[in-house]
């Protein structure tokens, strides 16, 4: 009898044994598993620990590192379109927009070396949230010996070591610097492509509604300012200048003959307060003028209003509105 109390007792601590050795090693699993996605987040890697010098001897000799810029998920093609910039080994960043250099400057080359691990950026794993609407993709370029190009990135990225790599990238140029150049970069492309940038169309429809005429596809961005008074009752005055796709003043004239309306031949342009925008039109080649009248001061049909149509010495098509 005591002999099987003694075996019982050993199966027993046998048993107890293993289901603590076996709690411990699932904790433990446990307890790593729920730090990978951590790590991970960060961007780490097991190559980070163990990388050749062959490994490292991957890159471009020209061009260090590139990202891209600008865009955006949803709207026109001119409010989405972004460029890429590219910095090269001696320090030069090129912008591109529509596979073109369109602005060239230069960097702090060593404190980007400084802040930036390349073999890091290659092996990273990111992560990406996908649930959001209309967001941003962002991408960083990694250019290799054998002439590829390794794209790291994604939409909404949330892997947080990526995203510093990519504000250190931002932090290398003065602040707005590559902002205004892609800007200038897309106007210049909308006007030559005949591309809408909605650059002031608000502007634009407050003319077309007061002149009764369509004005939606000929232009490519508007600037300008409509001043309201409300000292006398109600009363307003526009300083607006639109600046044409090639060929729209001819098609503005024909719209308007279809209602019987021609342009007139200018014989003096007013001062219209020395603003801005009439200076620009005076430096210009004066066209014709058409004469609209409307509600002025206290309900009165007394607002005089002009439409002058001209060309500069390149030949660009603006179309200005006062009064």
């Amino acid at each position: 009898m005591k002999n099987n109390t003694k075996g019982f007792v050993a199966v027993l601590v046998v048993l107890v044994i293993g289901v603590v050795t076996l709690g411990s090693a699932l904790f433990l699993t446990s307890w790593i598993r729920d730090r990978i996605p951590e790590t991970e987040e960060e961007g780490y890697s097991s190559k980070d620990e163990d990388r050749s010098e062959e490994e490292k001897d991957l890159y471009d000799e020209d061009k260090y590192i590139g990202f891209t810029y600008g865009g955006g998920g949803w709207g026109s093609y001119f409010e989405c379109a972004g460029g890429d910039v590219i910095i090269y080994n001696d320090g030069r960043a090129e912008l591109i927009f529509e596979d073109e250099v369109v602005y060239e400057t230069t960097v702090d080359i060593d404190d980007l070396k400084d802040k930036i691990d390349r073999d890091d950026l290659r092996t990273m794993k990111i992560k990406e949230d996908t649930s959001v609407c209309d967001g941003d993709s962002e991408y960083i370029y990694l250019y290799l010996k054998d002439g590829t190009k390794k794209d790291v990135g994604g939409y909404m990225v949330t892997t947080k070591k990526f995203n510093r790599y990519f504000s250190v990238l931002l932090s290398a140029f003065e602040p707005d610097e590559l902002g205004n150049a892609l800007y200038e970069a897309k106007l210049i492309y909308a006007k030559a492509n005949n591309i809408c940038s909605y650059e002031g169309w608000d502007l634009v429809d407050y003319v077309a509604e007061i002149t009764d005429i369509e004005l939606g596809d000929l232009y490519y961005m508007a600037e300008g300012e409509v001043e309201i008074d409300y000292s006398e009752g109600y009363s307003e005055f526009a300083y607006i200048r639109i600046s044409l796709f090639n060929g729209a003043t001819e098609t503005i004239e024909e719209r308007f003959a279809e209602r019987d309306r021609e342009i007139k031949e200018v014989n003096s342009i007013p001062g219209y307060k020395n603003h801005e925008i009439a200076q620009l039109l005076k430096s210009e080649n004066c066209m014709g003028v058409y004469y609209f009248f409307d509600d002025g001061w206290n309900g009165a049909k007394t607002r005089s209003m002009e439409m002058y149509l001209t060309t500069d010495d390149e030949g660009n098509e603006y179309l200005y509105f006062f009064g």
